[in-house]
């Protein structure tokens, strides 16, 4: 310990230029390493989540951009005969959010509400770490309890069993929700048309919706669900009459994509510009590492001379790459540190500014998926040190000690 003591503060420390010089450029590599590989994790769990529509015969709707879009030239009774049609003809599966409410908890968040059916759960329920799943078997004519799903923020306030009374929204009434169950740490669902983007449920209220909720819903809510609908179990010219049978109640144009279309769609807006990006930032990251090694070598170079007095004064080459591994490992731990503590502040950031589909609390600050990243660039790392150390101790083995000490 003391001679890598002695070898840090009088060898290596009197090259400042060369430490800063390391280290900025190990940063900047790792950064772009960890935002690459944490695009394209969270690209392919996308893939993953969004399977259930992998299946024949299903599409889902969306409200086409050139369509009018005005509540206001559209009644209760034409947008009950929308779902009256839907609830004779069609398999479909209600999926919203975006409803806000306040709701008391230690975070001072506003809570995100998100509604579904039953055919909906059925095909991608949420996962579940305390209590049991919703049930869709309450009658709002009978002023029946709603049982909801809460997200993990809220679980302090409102354990399973809870009663709250609030004015809901979607109802625009009074109601009274009976916490069933209590959702994972930072639980999130993907958007289906941007496969690496995701809304996390720590502080959502999920409230299942039945044929008695649908009836008493306010027409807001129910124009919103139209542009979220799932359809299973149908063919194209079903979802054609569909498309001509909300047309003329609504005057909504509506497009009806299976999932290969909006894989396609994906692939075509984001996709490609995100390989773009990966393969930019690789190569960055590359060069990045390719002139660190460089600099490397080169600052090691700078140090033959005090390096071989000590090979000539009985250290061994082997002590001389236990020095060098312990300090570039070192070196790199610190990197790794600044890299954590960048990531965990802007994470933080989202609690900051209060947005509630963005707030995680993850494990030491950062999710599963920003871990995932984070491994690879400890790899990532590793290889650097590696490479660096093994390269230096090849040039340093073909010089002669007496050539290095007259150096």
């Amino acid at each position: 310990m003391k001679i890598f003591k002695f070898f840090v503060k009088e060898i290596f420390f009197k090259r400042i230029l060369f430490i800063i010089g390391v280290f900025l450029l190990a940063f900047m590599a790792n950064y772009l390493v960890f935002t690459a590989t944490r695009s394209s994790i969270s690209t392919l769990l996308g893939y993953k989540e969004v399977s259930y529509l992998k299946k024949d015969n299903s599409f889902v709707a969306n409200l086409d951009p050139s369509s009018p879009y005005d509540l206001n030239d559209i009644s209760e009774e034409e947008i009950k005969e929308v779902y009256d049609y839907l609830g004779e003809n069609f398999t479909y599966g209600f999926y919203t959010d975006g409803v806000v409410a306040n709701l008391d908890n230690p975070y001072d968040m506003e809570v995100s509400f998100a509604y579904l059916n039953e055919t909906y759960d059925k095909i991608n329920s949420f996962d579940i770490a305390k209590g049991e799943n919703i049930s869709f078997d309450y009658d709002l004519k009978k002023n029946d309890e709603i049982p909801v799903l809460i997200g993990h923020g809220l679980s302090e306030n409102y354990p399973i069993g809870s009663k709250i009374d609030l004015f809901e929204y979607g109802l625009l009434d009074d109601v009274r929700l009976r916490v069933v169950g209590i959702l994972n740490k930072d639980d999130y669902r993907t958007n289906i048309y941007v496969l690496n983007s995701k809304q996390y449920n720590n502080f959502s209220v999920i409230l299942p919706i039945n044929d008695s909720y649908i009836e008493k819903a306010n027409l807001a809510l129910k124009a919103q669900g139209l542009s979220d609908l799932i359809l299973l179990d149908t063919n194209e010219k079903e979802i054609a009459e569909l498309k001509a049978y909300i047309k003329d109640k609504l005057n909504f144009d509506f497009n009806f994509l299976t999932q290969e279309e909006i894989s396609a769609n994906f692939k075509e807006y984001y996709l490609d510009a995100l390989k773009l990006i990966l393969l930019v930032s690789g190569i960055i990251a590359l060069i990045l590492s390719f002139i660190n090694i460089y600099l490397s070598i080169s600052g090691l170079n700078m140090m033959i001379k005090d390096l071989t007095i000590n090979l000539f004064a009985g250290l061994s080459l082997e002590g001389l790459r236990k020095i060098f591994y312990k300090f570039f490992l070192g070196l790199f731990a610190l990197n790794l540190l600044g890299l954590y503590a960048f990531v965990s502040i802007s994470r933080y950031g989202s609690w900051l500014r209060k947005e509630i589909l963005s707030a995680t609390f993850g494990f030491l600050s950062l999710t599963s998926i920003d871990w995932m990243a984070f491994g690879l660039v400890v790899l990532f790392n590793l290889i650097m040190c590696l490479v660096i150390v093994e390269i230096s101790m090849a040039r340093i083995k073909k010089i002669p000690i007496s050539l290095g000490v007259l150096q």
